[in-house]
C-alpha cells in the first residue's frame, strides 16, 4: 500500500511538473522585444558629376560599405528610402537579412523604399502619392515616392503592420500641402488595410512635430497621427518626456534637429488585437566610412520596441497572408507607365519654361 502510494505521489508530482513548464514557456511568450531602423541611404545617381561637372561619387561603393554595416546591427527590421539605382550593392552586403521587399528600380522606375528583415514579411504593397510637387528644382515627381506597407512577424502568431513612407521634400507652399495631402492618403490606407492590427510608421517624413509651430504640415502630422489617430512618436516618448508640445529643452541646447533631436526620420506607434507597444530605446546614429565620412545626408533612426500581449489578443496564422512575388510582365508595364508619365512631366515643365523665359524679359 505504501509503494503504491509513493507511486501515485510521484505521478502526481509528475504530471504537476508537466503542467508547469507549459505555463512557464507561455508566459514567456506573452511579451518580448524587437528592434527597427530607419535610414535614408541616398542611393541616387550622382546627378551633380552629370550636369554641373563636379567630381564623381562612388555610390555604388558607398551603398557596399552601407550594405554591410547594417548587417552588422542584428536589427530585426530595416526600413530604406532612396534605395535606387544602386540595390543590388546593398543587398549584396546584407546576407543576413533574408526576407526583403522585391525592388521597383532605379529612377525613375522605384519609389525607393525596401525592407530588410530576418522575419518573415507579408501582405507588402506600394502605393504612389497622388500629389506631389517638384520636378527639376525639387525632385518629388522624378520618382514615384509614396507608401510601403508590409505586415511583419514580430513572435509566433504575432503581427504588426508596417509602413515605410518617404514624404514629399522642401518647404515651398506647394510640396507643404503636398506633404498634407501625402499623411491623409497614409492615414487612409491604414484605415483601409490595418483593421485592429498594431501600426508602425516609418520612413523620411521630411518634417518634424515640433515644426507644427511654424508649419502646416507638421500640424497636421500631429493632429492626425498623435491627436486623431492616436499614435505615438517614438523619438518624444523616449527622450522628450511625452511632450509633444515642449521642446525647448532642445531649441535653447543650440544643437541642430536634423538627426539629433525629432528629426524627419520618426518612428510612430500604436497597440491593435491586444497587443500594447511601448518604445524603450531610441538612438539617432550617424554611420560613417573608414575615412570619417558620413556615409548619407540622413542619420539612421534606432528604436526598441517591447510588445505585451493582452487578454484581448487574438493569434493569427500566416496561412491567410500573401506572400510577395516577383512579376516581371506587370512591373515591365508599370515601368514603362512610369517613363512616360515622367516624359511628360519634363516636356511639359520645359514648355512652361520657355514660355516663362520671355515674359520675364518684358
Amino acid at each position: 500500500m505504501k509503494n503504491t502510494v509513493k507511486i501515485l505521489s510521484i505521478l502526481l508530482a509528475a504530471l504537476l511538473l508537466c503542467s508547469v513548464v507549459p505555463l512557464s514557456a507561455s508566459a514567456k511568450a506573452d511579451s518580448g522585444s524587437f528592434s527597427m531602423l530607419n535610414y535614408n541611404v541616398a542611393g541616387l545617381p550622382d546627378f551633380g558629376a552629370m550636369f554641373n561637372g563636379t567630381e564623381k561619387m562612388d555610390v555604388a561603393t558607398k551603398e557596399k560599405v552601407i550594405g554591410e554595416t547594417l548587417n552588422a546591427t542584428g536589427i530585426d527590421f530595416i526600413a530604406v528610402q532612396e534605395d535606387f539605382n544602386f540595390n543590388r550593392y546593398l543587398v549584396k552586403a546584407m546576407p543576413n537579412y533574408t526576407y526583403r521587399t522585391v525592388h521597383h528600380g532605379g529612377v525613375p522606375f522605384g519609389s525607393g523604399l525596401n525592407i530588410y528583415s530576418t522575419h518573415k514579411l507579408y501582405n507588402v504593397e506600394r502605393e504612389e502619392w497622388r500629389t506631389r510637387y517638384g520636378l527639376f528644382d525639387e525632385g518629388d515627381e522624378l520618382t514615384p515616392k509614396g507608401i510601403l506597407h508590409a505586415t511583419i512577424e514580430i513572435a509566433d502568431g504575432v503581427y504588426a503592420d508596417f509602413y515605410d513612407i518617404h514624404a514629399d521634400a522642401y518647404d515651398t507652399e506647394e510640396s507643404r500641402k503636398a506633404r498634407i495631402d501625402n499623411f491623409n492618403q497614409l492615414a487612409e490606407m491604414i484605415a483601409r488595410r490595418s483593421g485592429d492590427r498594431p501600426v508602425i510608421i516609418t520612413g523620411d517624413f521630411n518634417i518634424s512635430v515640433h515644426h507644427s509651430g511654424w508649419d502646416p504640415s507638421g500640424a497636421h502630422l500631429k493632429e492626425l497621427f498623435i491627436d486623431k489617430l492616436g499614435m505615438k512618436d517614438a523619438w518624444i516618448e523616449t527622450k522628450n518626456g511625452g511632450s509633444y508640445t515642449d521642446f525647448s529643452r532642445w531649441t535653447q541646447s543650440g544643437v541642430g534637429y536634423w538627426g539629433n533631436w525629432d528629426s524627419v526620420e520618426k518612428f510612430l506607434y500604436k497597440d491593435g488585437n491586444g497587443i500594447h507597444l511601448d518604445a524603450t530605446d531610441f538612438e539617432y546614429v550617424c554611420y560613417k566610412d573608414s575615412d570619417g565620412n558620413a556615409l548619407s545626408d540622413h542619420n539612421a533612426a534606432k528604436v526598441v520596441f517591447k510588445y505585451t500581449l493582452g487578454e484581448n489578443f487574438r493569434a493569427e496564422s500566416a496561412s491567410s497572408f500573401q506572400v510577395e512575388k516577383r512579376q516581371p510582365i506587370k512591373r515591365f508595364f508599370e515601368k514603362t507607365q512610369t517613363f512616360f508619365k515622367t516624359l511628360f512631366l519634363c516636356l511639359k515643365n520645359i514648355a512652361l519654361l520657355k514660355v516663362q523665359k520671355p515674359l520675364m524679359g518684358q
